[in-house]
């Protein structure tokens, strides 16, 4: 699994002052009295940022309407709003967002993101907030100590324990207090989530389940839960499934929040984070931020996901533009524009490029890879990131204009003048919007075959494995698709379980062990696919036609090569992914290959022959003289330990 990407020690920043000055005095005896508390590895209060005569935090009024021109807490009243955010609504500020439950909010302007944070922080006394990611340099946690002046602001970049110093702190602070982690360290004891107010989650575009369930239990324990999504995030199938699963609805005060006028509950805060993301003083956070949100989306932190060196640039360019408001002015909003300067280069993005064959799109200088790497142009077909469940219409549109001219209904076989072609047609069905089952005997298990198609098609994909309670929960959650891919090891009789199937494709099976098999499933297009190269191919087709299984006739189209054929974007995109694969996972399928061989009592010497050809042809990890000249090996051949 790729690990979520870790500035070094000497990127962290020291803030001018930090030392020297202070806000007033009971910021001063605040920090000296919780100083043995903060002073911890993984948490920093951070409220002693600002220069002595910075302004950052203080609405000026001349340039405010004149119902925004008091600052949030100038009373000291930590459980309200502004007095000029009560006068807006019309109604008590706790009663607007703090209702009990869970919801989401789906923002129009991806700046509302912190705006909408310190909303939720000044009505509340403990607030928890998990970011996508955090770095090091705890630049959010300075960020927000500009934003939120009377607030105590901890975050943890390490993960910590259940009641680790800064979860602690939080716990004890007599000042109305914001805790950050991020997805991938969030662990909290259920008692910080029953003394918090509300418990924030956003940044769902780079995570997946593992992710998600690190977080269940803060969401059923907490009284109130926000989820702060994108319109995209929202239309994931993933986050839909996930929302529901625990009963999350649309925040009631949802419009009052994205409106964009004085009468909007964050009017008055993003004219506060506005002021603060443009002050020079946090111009080195605002890099430190960017730079580890390129390494987040490069990469992610969950298998599932993967994306081109191209397409994550453009996300962290998109995220700094549109989140932090630093950037180019085609990368943000045109109601909250960014500054137009690119952000610069340094160090960091060498570092964290040496290994890759893209440049990121704010870096001028070209990185290339490591002696021996192909260079791959992406273009833009291939630079979207197959998310897993989110469909993507511009692509499906692309497909349409590539699709067979006819596919008749029927039971087929199919042979691949290229073995790396299985992948990429067991693909383009899925994406033909159908159900589709596969059965493979390339492995006793789908589980790193599960790990190539997540990252081939933007539909479900479902995994089984030889246990009967597993292969019946699985079929029933793939009953509840629309659409989709199941994947399962064997011929497993499935025929009482899967229901409404679109076609069923047989990936490796020699033709005797298919007959029987078929007579009790039921799909609209049946497809087997066979070797020009394997011992079933010639004679053995008498087998095949005694049960009624016949040549298919768009076979040619499907073995053509270029840009006319059906397969062409998902050839692309197959080398891309066997590039990016993590080395267990083509291990594991190359080790189960054998095994599965041995079990069939081939020679033992032919076994391993045709277990490195399949690795070479189909992975593309292995020695030329066992690939193909059409489609080489990119990798070395896999290892068995």
């Amino acid at each position: 699994m790729c690990d979520e990407f870790q500035l070094k020690n000497d990127n962290t920043i020291h803030l001018k002052n930090d030392e020297k000055h202070s806000l007033d005095d009971d910021s001063v005896n605040s920090r000296n009295t919780s100083n043995s508390e903060s002073n911890t590895e993984d948490a920093n209060t951070g409220n002693n940022v600002h220069r002595p005569d910075s302004r950052v935090g203080k609405p000026e009024p001349h340039v405010l309407p004149v119902a925004e021109a008091e600052q949030p807490f100038q009373d000291g009243s930590y459980g309200s709003l502004s007095p000029s955010t009560s006068a807006l609504t019309g109604q008590e500020p706790n009663g607007s967002l703090l209702l009990p439950g869970r919801y989401y909010i789906i923002l129009e302007e991806e700046f509302d993101i912190l705006p909408l944070i310190a909303a939720y922080a000044s009505i509340g006394r403990k607030t928890l907030c998990c970011m996508p990611f955090v770095e090091r340099s705890q630049s959010w946690r300075i960020l927000l100590s500009a934003i939120l002046i009377n607030h105590e602001v901890l975050e943890l970049t390490d993960q910590p324990s259940a009641f680790s110093p800064g979860v602690a702190q939080f716990m004890s602070s007599s000042k109305p207090s914001l805790l950050i982690q991020s997805f991938t360290s969030w662990q909290t004891h259920r008692t910080v989530g029953s003394i918090s107010d509300s418990f924030l989650v956003w940044g769902f575009l780079n995570v997946g389940e593992e992710q998600l369930s690190r977080i269940q239990d803060t969401v059923q324990n907490t009284r109130h839960t926000c989820a702060i999504v994108t319109p995209e995030e929202y239309e994931n199938f993933n986050f839909k499934t996930y929302f529901a699963s625990l009963g999350f609805a649309e925040h009631p005060k949802s419009t009052l929040v994205k409106q964009f006028d004085v009468a909007s509950l964050l009017s008055g805060f993003r004219t506060i984070v506005q002021r603060v993301l443009n002050d020079p003083e946090f111009n080195n956070n605002i890099h430190l931020l960017y730079k580890a949100c390129s390494g987040f989306y490069m990469n992610p932190p969950t298998e599932i996901i993967w994306r081109s060196d191209t397409k994550a640039a453009q996300l962290a360019k998109r995220f700094a533009a549109r989140i932090l408001l630093h950037g180019l002015q085609e990368d943000g909003s045109s109601r909250f524009k960014p500054d137009g300067v690119v952000l610069p280069n340094d160090q960091g993005f060498d570092t964290l490029s040496q290994n890759r064959a893209v440049p990121l799109g704010l870096v001028e200088k070209d990185v290339f890879g490591p002696p021996g790497w192909r260079l791959r142009t992406y273009n833009s077909f291939n630079s979207v990131p197959p998310v897993h469940g989110t469909t993507l219409p511009q692509e499906s549109a692309i497909l349409r204009s590539t699709h067979l001219a006819t596919n008749p209904a029927g039971r087929w076989y199919i042979v691949l003048q290229e073995d790396f072609d299985a992948i990429p047609f067991i693909s383009y069905q899925v994406e033909l919007d159908q159900k589709v089952v596969c059965f493979t005997s390339y492995g006793t298990s789908t589980k790193p075959h599960h790990k190539i198609f997540t990252r081939m098609t933007n539909y479900p994909v479902i995994q089984a494995n030889n246990g009967k309670k597993n292969i019946t929960a699985r079929a029933s959650a793939f009953n509840s698709l629309q659409s989709g891919l199941m994947l399962l090891p064997g011929t497993k009789d499935i025929s009482a379980l899967v229901t409404n199937l679109d076609t069923i494709i047989y990936w490796g099976f020699p033709p005797e062990s298919i007959a029987e098999h078929l007579i009790s499933l039921r799909a609209t297009h049946v497809y087997i696919l066979l070797s020009s190269d394997g011992p079933f191919f010639g004679g053995q087709n008498t087998t095949l036609h005694a049960h009624g299984i016949e040549y298919y006739p768009q076979s040619t189209q499907i073995n053509s090569t270029g840009p006319g054929s059906p397969l062409h974007r998902y050839r692309d995109k197959a080398q891309q992914v066997m590039e990016i694969l993590p080395t267990q996972v083509i291990n594991k399928i190359y080790a189960s290959s054998c095994k599965v061989r041995k079990q069939s009592k081939q020679d033992p010497r032919e076994s391993v022959i045709r277990a490195n050809r399949f690795a070479a042809r189909v992975l593309l990890h292995g020695k030329p003289e066992d690939g193909s000249s059409l489609y080489p090996p990119i990798r070395p051949r896999p290892s068995l330990t």
